[in-house]
């Protein structure tokens, strides 16, 4: 059965997009970094779960989502745990699209995971802070990488208040990031267009 021209055109697109991935990720990898300060510990079975993408600094494999989450799963084997990105492109109306792989925490604090995706492309995180409910459940998270070219506002909700945004962009500065590259990731349709928002 001969393969249809549309289908090699779409798998060579696919295959660019993840050499390019991977050759950046080895980039910023390979380099080193000033220290980036953590969480003192994170509870692996308390970050597991459904986390919004409220902001990030966009990057091409997140710009121009919307609606965006990720799910960390815990596996059977300790440590480890699927990373399920799910999101939508540009628009509301698109379907939902996931993106599969796993996560595997690096150190004795569980502030440092590194993920994996088709099995050779990987991409450290740190937990930078992370914020409780009254009940001590995680509620907000925020991620980075020591380039300081890579970070996450996460929360379990898909929207948080101006102040905890501020708050967060408040860590990410004392971090030694420029917070202006954080853009909003719309969460509602009414996000789309807004000023801040990607």
């Amino acid at each position: 059965m001969k393969t249809h021209p549309f289908c090699l055109i779409q798998t060579s697109r696919y295959l660019i997009l993840i050499g390019a991935l991977s050759t950046l990720l080895s980039a910023c990898a390979s380099k080193n970094y000033p220290v980036l300060k953590t969480a003192d510990y994170v509870d692996p079975e308390k970050f597991a779960g459904k986390w919004y993408v409220i902001a990030n600094i966009p990057y091409f494999a997140e710009k121009n989502k919307v609606g965006s989450y990720t799910i960390y799963r815990k596996r059977e084997k300790e440590g480890v745990y699927d990373d399920i990105f799910v999101s939508r492109k540009e628009n509301f109306s698109n379907p939902e699209k996931q993106l599969k792989g796993r996560v595997v925490i690096q150190n004795e604090s569980n502030t440092q995971w590194k993920s994996t995706f088709y099995w050779f492309i990987s991409f450290t995180f740190d937990v930078l802070h992370i914020e409780n409910d009254h009940q001590e459940n995680y509620q907000i998270a925020l991620l980075g990488h020591p380039s300081r070219e890579y970070g996450w506002v996460m929360a379990r909700s898909n929207t948080i208040s101006e102040e905890k945004y501020q708050n967060a962009m408040a860590v990410f500065k004392d971090r030694g990031y420029n917070t202006s590259q954080f853009l909003k990731v719309p969460q509602l349709a009414e996000h789309i267009g807004q000023a801040g928002f990607q």
